[in-house]
């Protein structure tokens, strides 16, 4: 028997469950199947009862478990005996290029340097060529290369920086007064400009034109030496903009950053961003780094994203939505469409791009005598919810008052009454929508039917939607709030049961935290893992006390707050920024398995950053046909949601492959994901957004209304 099989096989004793040791040991689930059965074949044995919840030891698998245990004790002991105290020492070889990342890099060396004062380190500078050869050739441990670098071979994660194209020249030249240096600039400078850039023909594809019409005097490797060809006059460095800002420029000359051109106006004449020309054809205001809303106003919620827009177009009615998509067809620029900026997966982020920020379209408008309700495009829901409190009406729609309608309702919109009214999207009666000619079109069941079809989950693929039409459904006072309970495996498939198969009215959504929304929480409870059901119910009170009361009556029940509130009470006007990384996934059934994956770092860490939910399907959600519409997950019975709030940026990104890899471990029991909740690590899986048969329809009409694919700042779907 080996140490380290007999270590696999205490973890699977004590978890009760492959998957989850699995997870725990860092092992893939076959190999650690595979050195068990091993062991099992070696001692002639058997160890394990298994069966589809769990795993149980046999009387054999007991004794060896005691055995096991002291066997390992006593292995601990004597390596510790023999070692004393661990010293962490040795070399550490790092290469990069130029790059503000670097700093990121220094900060976390003098961090590790503190805690290990034995380690050394070693720099190396060079392009991704030379890096890469280094690292095959075992050279160096890590490099920090800027994109575009081939990776394919190497375990890689993007670091938190942004580096922008700068021009390095002396104050005496004429283009030194430009506090933005554009490509068309660069034609007939004499350009120093770096190697790898030169060999790569990167800056080819970047500057959108042939390198050879450019003058390149020289190459470089490092900037240093490329500063003193500059100084002596021989010509123009093109470099990193944000690393050269850090030197002392008054050595040097004048630094300016460049910005790209985008778009061919014939066979070789390059179309520009012409700010001014597109002020003049809009109504609302354009805004460039140069303007002092800027920062502000192309940031979005989830601020793992940095976008840099070329410009922002703040439109006031639907003729400047009409006239920034013409422009940007004429000057074949990329733009992307944002409402209020809302989305995890940073959706409307718009990086280089003009972005078009219809968030001032936000009228809302309700007819009584139809219960028909026009809602702007830029609108988010406290407001709609605000206008039709006073007719007891409601529209089911996002869990926060900040969500914007435009993106929400042509996703999914998991609201409130899920159960009694289905998803947001379907909801809609009619649009008002710009196409990727500028053109209007009013889309319904009657008019464009194909159209229609396709917005009603099609995210943001087909226009820009300024106008909306609901059918609004009842509202105003509803009996909702939050019971809290002990955490307990088992309460989670009794909960979500009851609710499944309650009636329409009862609409429940289970979140497991450390952190809940509450002040009343025992003193004894706070800061333990619980569950909080979070119910709306629209009906009869009496059904709906009796419900709540049955609720109560579940294993440990603590305390609720559920009363009779006005519906716009569940969502509060607020939509807070954060670091956030996300996941989700519906399925049919919730196996002990499946919650154990899902809550295994919550149950050992405590974490109040992460939060799971289960959002609780079925009803109405469940009686309409996937063919109605493009949104197409109907068939299943529960939406599960993983979230976490970072501290930074940086911690969040560095922590995004380790998301990715939850993805997969959860894939399996996943039947599709929602496009409302997309991590960053889903982006690219159409295929469970959409039943084959929707997303092959929304291919044919995506040719048919957007053959350019000018609307792809959401989800590509060609």
């Amino acid at each position: 028997m080996e140490i380290r099989v007999l270590r696999y096989f205490l973890a699977v004793a004590q978890e009760e469950s492959i998957s989850a040791a699995a997870q725990l040991l860092h092992l893939s689930q076959p190999t650690l199947s595979r050195q068990l059965k091993e062991l099992e074949e070696e001692l002639g044995i058997i160890l394990f009862i298994r069966s589809n919840r769990k795993i149980s030891l046999t009387e054999e698998g007991v004794y060896l478990v005691n055995r096991a245990k002291e066997i390992l004790s006593l292995v601990d002991k004597t390596t510790l005996n023999l070692k004393e105290a661990e010293v962490v020492s040795g070399d550490i070889y790092i290469g990069g290029g130029e790059s503000k990342a670097m700093r990121l890099i220094a900060k976390i060396s003098k961090e590790l340097m503190d805690e290990y004062p034995e380690v050394r380190i070693h720099l190396y500078s060079g392009n991704a060529d030379e890096l890469a050869e280094k690292l095959d050739n075992g050279l160096l441990d890590f490099g920090i290369v800027i994109d575009p670098a081939d990776k394919q071979k190497y375990d890689a994660i993007r670091l938190p920086d942004r580096d922008i194209w700068g021009l390095l020249m002396q104050d005496s030249s004429s283009l030194a007064k430009k506090d933005v240096i554009v490509s068309s600039d660069l034609k007939g400078l004499p350009l120093i400009v770096s190697r790898q850039t030169h060999v790569a023909n990167e800056l080819s594809n970047w500057l959108g034109n042939n390198l050879e019409q450019y003058n390149i005097v020289a190459t470089y490797n490092l900037l240093y030496n490329a500063s003193l060809l500059v100084s002596e006059g021989v010509g123009y460095a093109l470099c990193s903009y944000s690393f050269t800002l850090q030197w002392n420029m008054k050595r040097i000359g004048r630094l300016a950053p460049i910005r790209r051109q985008y778009g061919l106006g014939g066979e070789n004449e390059m179309k520009t961003f012409d700010e001014e020309h597109l002020a003049a054809v809009v109504n609302g205001e354009v805004c460039t780094e140069t303007n002092k809303k800027y920062e502000n106003l192309r940031m979005v919620k989830n601020t793992v994203f940095d976008p840099h827009p070329l410009a922002i177009v703040k439109c006031l009615n639907e003729a400047d939505v009409v006239q920034t998509i013409r422009y940007c067809r004429e000057q074949e620029l990329a733009f992307t469409v944002k409402c209020t900026g809302h989305s995890a997966a940073g959706f409307s982020a718009g990086d280089e791009e003009i972005v078009i920020d219809i968030s001032s379209l936000d009228q809302v408008e309700v007819d009584a005598s139809t219960n028909l309700v026009t809602v702007g495009g830029g609108a988010n829901w406290f407001k709609v919810g605000e206008a039709l409190m006073p007719y007891d009406l409601a529209i089911t729609s996002g869990d926060m008052g900040g969500v914007g309608v435009g993106g929400n309702a042509q996703g999914s919109g998991m609201g409130f009454f899920i159960r009694k009214y289905g998803v947001t999207t379907g909801r809609i009666r009619k649009v008002r929508v710009v196409d990727a000619t500028g053109k209007i079109l009013v889309a319904s069941e009657t008019e464009h039917p194909d159209l229609f079809w396709a917005i009603r989950g099609g995210a943001g693929n087909f226009g820009v939607v300024t106008e909306f039409v609901f059918e609004a459904h009842p509202g105003g006072t509803v009996l909702a709030g939050n019971l809290f309970y002990q955490y307990d495996p088992q309460l989670i498939q009794q909960l979500t049961d009851y609710i499944l198969h309650a009636p329409d009215e009862l609409n429940g959504t289970l979140s497991f935290t450390t952190a809940p929304f509450t002040s009343q929480m025992p003193e004894q409870y706070k800061g333990q893992l619980v569950i909080a059901l979070m119910v709306c119910i629209k009906g009869s009170p009496a059904a709906g006390n009796q419900m709540i009361k049955e609720l109560k009556k579940y294993s440990g029940f603590l305390f609720d707050e559920v009363d009779f509130v006005p519906y716009i009470k569940l969502f509060p006007p607020i939509d807070p920024s954060g670091n956030t990384l996300m996941l989700n996934f519906y399925t049919n059934e919730l196996p002990d398995e499946l919650i154990s994956e899902l809550n295994q770092e919550l149950v050992t860490t405590g974490d109040p950053q992460l939060v799971t939910q289960v959002k609780v399907l079925g009803g109405y959600f469940g009686r309409v046909s996937n063919e109605a519409m493009a949104y197409s997950q109907r068939e299943n019975n529960y939406l599960v949601i993983m979230r976490k709030a970072f501290g930074s940026a940086e911690e969040a990104l560095l922590s995004n492959e380790d998301w990715k890899d939850k993805w997969e471990q959860l894939r399996k029991y996943a039947n599709g994901i929602d496009i409302n909740f997309l991590g960053i690590g889903q982006l690219n899986e159409l295929e469970m957004m959409y039943k084959p048969a929707n997303l092959k329809k929304l291919k044919e009409l995506k040719q048919q209304y957007d053959p350019a694919n000018c609307f792809n700042g959401v989800l590509s779907i060609q």
